[in-house]
């Protein structure tokens, strides 16, 4: 018989016997009177203690939330997400970590549509690439060398839409510029150091990289209302030091 089982019945019958005790030393007439009385508040309470004592475990979805002014932003992960309330921003996504993914990327492309472009940066870039052009029969050509992966980001969203790893390009850029203007954001981590790293480099444009500590380590970081410099911070009391390249 399961542990819970067993604790439950035991716990009945210290009650059935505390009952029993109890009617040895009152009156017969009281026992008589009363016996009814007796009964349902025993049942009663049992069931009461039972539903306390039982094991009843909640499963409480993990948030990142935010609201600023007219923005109200919620997203349910069970991973890493962020939300951005700041500077007229918006928005909130879960995150998804790139270890490895391109910095830059060189490219040279002729003629192609939008489904061929997405496949071609998506390959190139480590990153799930889906690109939406304003025209649906367009064709496009480029020549990138060495160029930082946000740029290309950028050109392309100006003959259509960007989807980087499910997330809406112009977010991106919303969230950029709240951590480089020192406004805050809620974000929650739940994935390798080295990939946390790695996105928050990826939307900063900053070169952070890990000083010190295990890159593979698993880290569970939750803020709310946090600037880069915070997160950083809080970073380091997981025993990942984390500083720009160079510095």
């Amino acid at each position: 018989m399961p542990k819970e089982q067993k604790f439950r019945l035991a716990f009945f019958f210290d009650l059935t016997t505390l009952a029993v005790a109890y009617t040895k030393v009152e009156p017969l007439h009281n026992i008589l009177k009363r016996g009814e009385t007796m009964k349902k508040t025993l049942a009663a309470t049992s069931l009461s203690l039972l539903f306390f004592v039982s094991p009843m475990p909640v499963a409480l979805a993990d948030t990142c939330s935010c609201a600023s002014g007219g923005c109200s932003a919620v997203i349910s992960c069970s991973g890493s997400c962020y939300a951005n309330c700041s500077s007229g921003n918006c928005s909130a996504a879960s995150i998804t970590g790139r270890k490895g993914a391109a910095e830059e990327v060189t490219f040279r492309v002729t003629n192609f549509d939008s489904e061929q472009l997405s496949s071609e940066l998506t390959r190139i870039s480590g990153r799930e690439i889906v690109f939406t052009a304003s025209e649906p029969d367009d064709l496009f050509s480029f020549d990138f060398k060495r160029a930082p992966v946000w740029e290309v980001f950028e050109e392309l969203s100006k003959r259509g839409t960007v989807q980087i790893d499910g997330i809406d390009f112009r977010a991106l850029q919303g969230l950029r510029s709240t951590l480089l203007a020192g406004e805050k954001i809620s974000v929650k981590f739940n994935m390798p150091a080295d990939e946390v790293v790695s996105w928050l480099s990826f939307v900063s444009g900053l070169p952070l990289r890990i000083n010190s500590g295990n890159a593979q380590v698993h880290v569970t970081v939750a803020l709310q209302e946090a600037t880069l410099q915070d997160i950083i911070q809080a970073l380091s009391k997981t025993g990942i030091e984390v500083a720009a390249q160079g510095r």
